[in-house]
Parts: C-alpha cells; sequence; structure tokens
C-alpha cells in the first residue's frame, strides 16, 4: 500500500463551507455503497498468492475480480477468531502456525 496524495480532511474541514461538506459526505457514501457490491467468494484475509504456504488453505478470487490471479483469501489473521489458548507468545506472528 502507498500513501495517497493530498492533504488529510480533518485539516481542511474546518474552513470548508457546507456545500463542500455535503459533497464531501456524498462522494464517501457512494464509494461505501461501491465497496458494499463486492463479492468475495469467503471470509478471511487478503494474501498475495505467492506468500501462501503449500499448505494452506487459500480460495481465488473470481477473474474479473482479479484477472491476473495475484491474490487469495486465506486464513484470517485478526486476533479475534484464534482461541486465548493459541495466543501464548507474545510475539506478532501473524497469520502463520
Amino acid at each position: 500500500m502507498t500513501k495517497a496524495p493530498g492533504v488529510q480532511l480533518f485539516k481542511v474541514w474546518g474552513n470548508m463551507d457546507e456545500l463542500d461538506r455535503i459533497q464531501v459526505v456524498k462522494q464517501l457514501a457512494e464509494f461505501e455503497g461501491e465497496m458494499t457490491d463486492i463479492r468475495f467468494p469467503a471470509s478471511g484475509s487478503l494474501y498475495l498468492r505467492h506468500s501462501m504456504a503449500v499448505n494452506n488453505a487459500c480460495m481465488t478470487l473470481d477473474l474479473d475480480m482479479d484477472p491476473e490471479r495475484e491474490f487469495c483469501i486465506g486464513p484470517s489473521c485478526d486476533r479475534g477468531w484464534h482461541t486465548a489458548a493459541k495466543i501464548t507468545d507474545s510475539r506478532h506472528q501473524g497469520p502463520c502456525q
């Protein structure tokens, strides 16, 4: 991921007039609507396919979403999905076992 060019919204929000603020909120709502239309084939985290180990379960995305077949849906790396018994080591280990 790369940093997007521009100025952070919180830095200019106070200087914007009401009409500009409404336009920003409308654009954000449109973007959110577009993102809710995206359908993924599974729940989990997004991975580069070449980074997955052979024994990791991975589901590829549809060709229209990922024509280069670079990404896949793999195990969730969110700590909420792991039991306390599994989290015994304080070092960050990512999604790998």
